[in-house]
């Protein structure tokens, strides 16, 4: 069945679970109880096949086998023939990717209000979950599947329709829809829709407000995104991980090592991790701008991450390593030069500067050393052009893709984009009289 599910053949995989259930019903045998993986998998296949009606049939099977009185018995059966249950059936509630899962299932489908239904059961069940309901974590996926006006415009409407319906319209609803616009690269409209939350009777969290960052990072307006992370302060909301990262890929994009610096300070104030992709991208900046020591810093970055290979963790780590030497064995040089009779005066005048630029600057991989030797260049120059490829390796296995982790959403300098920079007239008339 779950070959068929993979083969796209979803009339087989419905007539399948129907004879099943048919066989064990003739025998008086309860029906067979699905893994929740296993209904998930049949609901990814049959999003890709369009075919809503086999969606309903796999979520509302995982609701019955997950309900009470069924999961006190057959609890050993499962589509495969056997084996144990996996954790979600000792709950009377689908997982968290569960439900994201079936969200992200109907809005492939084009089924938003159905999506809508299902997050808010999602943030019902799991409001203590921060990163399950957030639209740049567990719902990142939303908002970046609407990308293109009519998808946008669609998935709007059925907040007006939730409205009209006395349906619940949540703050974690209208983030979908204003990161979204934030992805057209339309900060006048992610402005409109921030300041319609008071309207719909919303407050705005911290993610609000990361949607208008974020469409001002696409911008490259640094200073607004600054500003921005202050006020979002000043009112009550700490700035969180997703913030700092835009922050970060602001600096980034206009090539501002020097406030690079400054976020990743104010990141470990903050205990918020840099992510992983971002911290690359730093390394290739810093790389071509020679900044040695914004190098070791995302290097440093890098390595705390569970992304690398075996090989390219080793290489990293040694390239790590010999600036942590440079860097030492330079510090106790210039110290030795203080301490020289008559040298007190221009060490004070010059060391600090001299010492940068000899630890930053004569180390460059392919410069000459101070003593007008070259150390370690050919093993250096090697590091640096296997790191590179395997970055543009990642790079196009991503672009190869649709969106599965949030670290491969988008690649950093390519925000996308539909009708210019503007959204259409009608679309900005809708949100204009929300």
């Amino acid at each position: 069945m779950f070959a068929a599910a993979d083969a796209g053949r979803m009339d087989v995989v419905r007539v399948m679970m129907s004879a099943v259930d048919a066989q064990r019903k003739a025998k008086n045998q309860p029906p067979i109880r699905y893994k929740e993986k296993e209904l998930l998998k049949i609901m990814e296949a049959a999003a890709k096949a369009s075919d809503t009606a086999l969606i309903d049939t796999a979520w509302q099977r995982l609701l019955a086998d997950l309900a009470p009185a069924h999961s006190s018995s057959n609890s050993n059966d499962d589509a495969a023939g056997g084996g144990s249950s996996d954790k979600s059936s000792s709950s009377k509630h689908p997982s968290k990717e569960g439900y994201q899962m079936a969200i992200k299932s109907y809005v492939t489908c084009g089924q938003y209000g159905t999506a809508f239904d299902h997050v808010a059961e999602l943030e019902s069940i799991y409001k203590g979950s921060a990163d399950a309901c957030s639209v740049y974590q567990g719902l990142g996926f939303f908002p970046e599947m609407l990308d293109t006006e009519e998808r946008l415009a669609a998935a709007f409407a059925q907040l007006k329709t939730r409205q009209e319906q006395q349906k619940a319209v949540t703050t974690t609803m209208m983030n979908v829809v204003a990161r979204a616009i934030a992805r057209l690269g339309n900060t006048e409209a992610t402005g409109k829709v921030f300041d319609s939350y008071g309207v719909w009777g919303l407050s705005p969290d911290a993610d609000s407000y990361n949607t208008v960052i974020e469409s001002c990072a696409a911008a490259k307006k640094l200073a607004a995104v600054e500003g921005l992370i202050s006020y979002m302060a000043s009112k009550g909301i700490q700035p969180n991980a997703a913030s700092w990262n835009l922050l970060m890929q602001t600096a980034l994009k206009i090539g501002d090592l020097k406030a690079a610096a400054s976020v990743v300070d104010r990141m470990k104030g903050a205990a918020a991790a840099l992510q992983d992709r971002v911290a690359r991208r730093g390394f290739q900046i810093a790389r071509d701008q020679g900044n040695i020591r914004m190098k070791l810093v995302f290097a440093e970055i890098i390595l705390q991450s569970n992304r690398l290979s075996q090989i390219e963790r080793e290489r990293l780590q040694g390239f790590v390593d010999r600036e942590r030497m440079r860097s030492h064995q330079q510090q106790q040089q210039d110290r030795s030069s203080n301490n020289d009779d008559g040298s007190s005066s221009r060490s004070n005048d010059n060391g600090s500067s001299q010492g940068q630029r000899r630890t930053y600057d004569a180390w460059r991989p392919g410069q000459p050393s101070q003593n007008g030797g070259q150390r370690h260049q050919q093993p250096q120059q090697q590091l640096e052009q296997q790191f590179e490829l395997q970055q543009k390796q990642q790079q196009q296995h991503r672009g190869n893709g649709r969106h599965e982790d949030s670290w491969r959403a988008t690649d950093l300098d390519q925000q996308q984009q539909v009708s210019g920079s503007s959204l259409s007239k009608g679309l900005m008339e809708a949100l204009g009289s929300s």
